[in-house]
């Protein structure tokens, strides 16, 4: 037997290159005999498929097929192995999950679908479809196999068993059939032209974008840590624990075979260019730490000496425009010379104004501003500027063609969980940034006008290269585009930046990623390839060079379009007339206003103040009050300081909004860091306004508010932080809160110390970085400072007794829910009763249950289905798997507690799981994607993701009402949710029919719907003439300069005004919630969502869900805010130009599909 399976291996050409255990499977040779599910006992040979209609294997451009093979499992699986290729793309589903795609047809995906089959009737569904470009070949293959626990093999090869369709209608991908299916046509086996010999390689060290190529080109030097060319394009490598290295490629094959040592005189060196025919370098050598220039005797030259050094110390050296050297310093590095008294960089502060906390695990609890820096150095002479700071860990820098220079800045994942959490970021690095790294709890958030936005969020990470890619090999969409290395992903990003007003915005891509992969630097050789290291931390590394290799390559010459040119004042060429840079203050743009306001800030505040706090626009006043209050850290001027804090409060009294009221508070802030302050504040009435304020609903606003009522402490302060922390349901908004209630000493009852007290214990319990749970600890010991010694035992035993409890439920499963058995009894006689409301059931079901089960079509269907609950459950076991959820866990509804190595634990239901990552559904209905070299250990959670104590907050007569209804009849239940009407256009293209608005600022041109206004005392609404509820409306809108917004369930104040809902659109407010006229931010949309998906200046397309309390906003495919408010059920729509701004907004594609009820009537107005 086994030699004739040699036999018959050494035959068969056509097999991929398949894991062992599989290739094993696959030569089991012949026997067909389908079972009556579509798997087959033995191995069918693979073959090569595609839609039953098909005539020949050339298909038209687009033409997608759909296919699906049923098969039913009795037995307990342990592998589910499946490997598909398909003529272009293809998706595939196991049981409507999502297993995974691909886009190459030479090379088979593999996919693990363990987790996804079933016991009983299973369906593995594929969507595939043909290059949309041109005509050609179009086919799908699969090879797999499902082994159970008792040996049994079922194999689910393609052929003529799968069936296929034209069209994927409702319900295709778990077996629904409308007639249309019939059996695929069968093209031939696997290994046919023109296909030939697919393989499915070895997982690879290095994988790439597709056509794109890496190699190794040299190995066996050690860990390499930095990378340069010399003149003559040669490689130069820094090895980590030796010195530099030149390579030489003699022969001229691509490969370096050959290294030259420069001397072991420089050691760590992080890194290396080649500027005027001389190499400089950043390490230790013969002074220390330092800048050095190799002589031509081959000595090394200090040309700028630093004190500090290893994984936060000096880093890169680029050359720059402008001739100077830029060098990367970390934030462990101090400098041994002061900069030059030009410096753009001339004011800093830490910046904080409450007391801040130290890292509890010890990092930089001795580091002060500017922390880590960015030098512009005279390359002969040494004479450096401190060109910006305020970052945390910066490896590498570039310029782009335009001359603008962005750094790729390290994050501190100790502190993920914690208000003050920064991820990796790319920054627009400007002369004079300061972006705002402090030590501990004291970072500054980007909203803050003493700082700058990064151009782009890139999540965790370990930054090391950065390049500016100029060549023409690879496709045009490369040319221009930043790329990145990320030392702990093994990654290599592209990120491609497009213009947003003086600066950029970006989204990323991965061009190359590894496992392992440590990437530390990369550089560009001259006909366009890309050269690479790997290495750090005593790790081995190598040399590989990324070159392009299709023959469709698209590449160009032409550069892209660049920024909108920066104002002169903002160019080397400066104004003498501050009143020109005073316009700067009034940009919509915030680098225009920020270099704006470093200008100024270096003239006399007497030749400008006057003019800039007699501004009519808020915005404008509170950034010149930010300016002023930089000013006066710097010198002492006690009459000055009382005329600014005067105006910050005289700008606090009027009606801000969004920045503007964010910038006024920094600045009363930065007025308040005055020592001498004592005797000069009038501390009461600036409280008292502040407290009026508080809480205004926007998340930043708030912090400061906050942190400045701690600080003056007006009388009910700490009361109105306490009701906030209890009702804000962000956890960083209420650990940013209890780190403020900490500095209150008096005023304390105790029922206040057993709300925080009781609120540490719960948070104790939430996940985060190393740093986390020490953090809270620091807030934990502050309070029960406040204790007497009787009162701190009986608190504690409180603690304990709590924290104790919480851990029984969550280690123990099925632990006795509370009154059990009265509940129980009170259910049985409450439900006889013929006064049930199944109404209000669905209400309490529709709350408590749908975001996780569905009823009917509606709710998710995450956990077991309701529909037919009653012909599964008696009452005693539905009541008991409501309160006792963790007593008897589904195979099909477990969860997985995953440990990763970086100290983080998650439990979460599996939603989604392919070769790279998994991703869990929390318990909270947060999405959580973790990449699975990540993951430490997983196993099976023994603690339900539904809560216990689900029912706490519901009274008799809502549990009643609720199990009437889960237990009702299908057909007795009233809907679940309304009838949904078919689309509805809101605008006809050629008039403003069915919508009122200010004629002067609206009008209709080309199809398009167009606001314009500039420099409005109040808001203006283009309002739509009746109200509406619950719907689906959706809307294109374009938006070159202002802020806007469309505004929903909203009420009628005045001809033009609207308060209400407002989905957000512009500045740093895109997809996000507001409420105009009340509590202000609902839910500040992270950047990270929106940012990467904003066409800037182009056309972007909103979706907005309005179902009962539900609100849901879906900003260009991505939901950005998803949340429960039940504030307003119906009202006006309203599109927004904003108060005071310049606005042009343009609108198109506008239409609504509303929910309507039986008996609900659509009034109109």
């Amino acid at each position: 037997m086994f030699l004739a399976r040699r036999s018959c291996a050494m035959n068969l050409g056509f097999l991929p290159k398949l894991p062992r255990p599989f290739l094993t499977l696959s030569l089991l040779c012949t026997g067909v005999g389908f079972l009556p599910q579509g798997l087959a006992q033995e191995p069918n040979r693979p073959q090569w498929i595609w839609g039953a209609w098909a005539e020949e294997t050339n298909r038209p451009a687009g033409e997608r097929c759909y296919f699906r093979l049923p098969f039913e499992v009795q037995g307990e699986v342990a592998e589910a192995n499946l490997h598909l290729s398909a003529d272009n793309h293809f998706i595939v589903w196991l049981n409507g999950v999502r297993l995974g795609g691909g886009d190459n047809w030479a090379k088979a995906q593999s996919f693990d679908g363990r987790s996804a089959v079933r016991q009983g009737d299973n369906w593995l569904a594929v969507e595939a479809w043909n290059e949309d470009a041109a005509a050609g070949p179009a086919g799908m293959v699969a090879i797999g196999n499902l082994v159970f626990q008792d040996g049994r093999r079922l194999f689910w090869n393609s052929g003529a068993q799968w069936t296929t369709a034209t069209e994927g209608r409702s319900g295709w991908r778990l077996g629904q059939d409308d007639g249309t299916w019939k059996p695929a046509k069968v093209w031939g086996p696997l290994g046919m032209q023109p296909w030939g010999n697919i393989a499915r390689s070895q997982p690879q060290r290095v994988e790439t974008l597709p056509g794109f190529v890496a190699e190794k080109v040299a190995s066996g030097l050690g860990s390499l840590i930095a990378l340069g060319l010399d003149g003559e394009g040669r490689p130069l490598v820094s090895v980590e624990s030796g010195g530099l290295l030149r390579l030489f490629d003699r022969d001229g094959n691509g490969l370096f075979e050959d290294a030259e040592s420069l001397g072991e005189q420089l050691r760590y060196v992080q890194g290396l260019c080649w500027h005027e025919g001389r190499l400089y370098a950043v390490g230790q050598g013969p002074a220390g730490a330092a800048l050095y220039r190799r002589e031509d005797s081959g000595e090394w030259a200090a040309v700028v000496r630093f004190e500090g050094g290893g994984e936060h110390g000096p880093h890169a050296v680029i050359p720059g425009p402008d001739g100077r050297l830029y060098v990367a310093l970390g934030n462990h590095v101090t400098l041994s010379d002061k900069p030059a008294p030009s410096s753009p960089f001339h004011i800093h502060y830490e910046g904080h104004l409450l007391p801040r906390m130290l890292d509890p695990r010890g990092h930089a609890r001795h580091v002060q501003t500017p922390g880590g820096m960015i030098l512009a150095v005279e390359p002969e002479d040494g004479q450096f500027q401190l060109w910006a700071a305020g970052l945390r860990n910066a490896y590498d820098l570039a310029f782009n063609h335009w001359g603008d220079l962005f750094c790729f800045d390290a994050d501190m994942e100790w502190d993920i969980g914690l208000p003050w959490y920064r991820p990796v970021r790319l920054y627009h690095v400007i002369p004079g940034a300061d972006f705002g790294w402090r030590t501990g709890s004291s970072k500054w958030p980007e909203v803050w006008p003493d700082t700058l936005p990064a151009v782009l969020d890139v999540g965790r990470g370990s930054p090391t290269g950065l390049l500016h890619y100029q060549g023409t090999q690879f496709p045009a969409r490369f040319r221009g585009a930043l790329l990145g290395c990320d030392w702990a992903q093994g990654m290599i990003f592209a990120f491609h930046l497009k213009p947003y007003g003086v600066s950029y915005y970006g989204k990323n891509e991965v061009l190359v990623r590894g496992q392992p992969l440590n990437v530390t630097d990369l550089v560009e050789e001259a006909d366009g390839s890309l050269l690479f290291t790997t290495g750090g931390r005593g790790t081995q590394g190598a040399l590989y060079r990324l070159r392009y290799q299709s023959e469709s390559a698209e590449t160009t010459k032409e550069w892209p379009v660049g920024p909108k040119p920066w104002p002169l004042f903002l160019r080397g060429d400066m104004v003498s007339d501050p009143r020109q840079v005073l316009r700067g203050l009034q940009s919509p743009d915030r680098f225009v206003r920020y270099a704006s306001a470093r200008w100024l800030e270096q003239k006399e505040a007497s030749s400008w103040e006057e003019e800039a706090l007699s501004q009519p626009i808020f915005h404008s006043r509170a950034e010149a009050l930010t300016v002023l209050a930089r000013q006066d850290l710097q010198v002492t001027d006690p009459a000055g300081w009382v005329r600014h804090v005067e105006a910050v409060s005289t700008l606090l009294e009027e009606d801000l909004q969004g920045e503007a009221r964010v910038v006024a508070l920094r600045a009363l802030q930065l007025l308040l860091l005055d020592d001498d302050r004592e005797g000069r504040l009038q501390s009461e009435p600036l409280g008292e306004r502040l407290l009026e304020m508080f809480p205004c609903g926007e998340r930043y606003a708030d912090r400061l508010l906050a942190e400045l009522l701690t600080f003056l402490r007006p009388e009910g302060a700490m009361e109105a932080l306490l009701l906030e922390l209890e009702y804000n349901p962000f956890r960083e908004e209420q650990i940013h809160l209890a780190s403020c209630l900490r500095h209150f000493k008096d005023g304390w009852t105790s029922d206040h110390k057993l709300m925080i007290l009781t609120w540490l214990s719960e948070a104790a319990l939430w996940p985060g970085g190393f740093s986390f749970h020490g953090y809270l600890r620091n807030i934990q010991d502050a309070f029960e400072d406040l204790l007497d010694p009787k009162e701190k035992a009986a608190l504690a035993a409180n603690l304990e007794k709590g924290a104790k409890a919480r851990a029984r439920r969550a280690a123990r499963p099925g632990g006795e829910a509370p009154d059990f058995e009265r509940t129980l009894s009170f259910l049985q006689q409450a439900l006889r009763e013929p006064r049930r409301s199944l109404e209000e059931g669905r209400r309490v079901y529709d709350a408590l249950c749908s975001a996780c089960h569905q009823v009917g079509d509606f709710g998710r269907g995450i956990g077991p289905e309701l529909t037919t609950v009653a012909g599964r459950f008696a009452l005693p076991d539905l009541l008991e798997a409501v309160l006792r959820p963790s007593r008897a866990i589904s195979d099909q509804y477990q969860s997985w507690d995953l440990w990763t190595h970086r100290g983080q634990v998650y439990t979460g239901m599996p939603l989604f799981e392919d070769e790279e990552s998994i991703t869990l559904l929390l318990g909270d209905q947060r999405e959580v994607q973790v990449a699975l070299d990540q993951i430490k250990e997983r196993q099976i959670s023994r603690v339900s993701l539904m809560p216990e104590g689900l029912l706490d907050d519901s009274t008799k007569e809502e549990i009643a009402d609720l199990f009437a209804y889960l237990l009702a009849q299908p057909e007795s239940r009233p809907i679940s949710h309304p009838e949904r009407s078919i689309w509805q256009p809101l605008f006809d293209g050629k008039s403003l029919q069915g919508w009122r608005g200010d004629p002067e600022l609206w009008k209709v041109e080309n199809g398009t719907l167009i606001g314009a206004s500039a420099g409005l005392p109040a808001s203006s609404f283009l309002i739509s003439q009746r109200e509406y509820g619950d719907f689906l409306l959706e809307f294109d809108v374009k938006l070159l300069s202002g802020n806007s917004g469309l505004q929903f369930r909203a009420q009628r104040l005045d001809d033009y005004v609207l308060h209400g809902y407002q989905a957000d659109v512009g500045q740093n407010y895109w997809g996000s919630l507001y409420e105009e006229g009340g509590r202000g931010m609902l839910f500040h949309a992270p950047d990270v969502l929106w940012r990467p998906a904003l066409a800037v200046d182009g056309w972007n397309h909103y979706l907005i869900e309005a179902v009962g309390d539900r609100l849901r906003i879906e900003f260009n495919g991505v939901t950005t805010t998803d949340l429960r408010d039940a504030k307003a059920a119906r009202g006006f729509l309203g599109f927004q130009l904003h108060a005071r701004d310049t606005n042009q907004l343009f609108l198109r594609n506008i239409r609504i599909q509303e929910f309507v009820g039986e008996t609900e009537e659509i009034p109109d107005y």
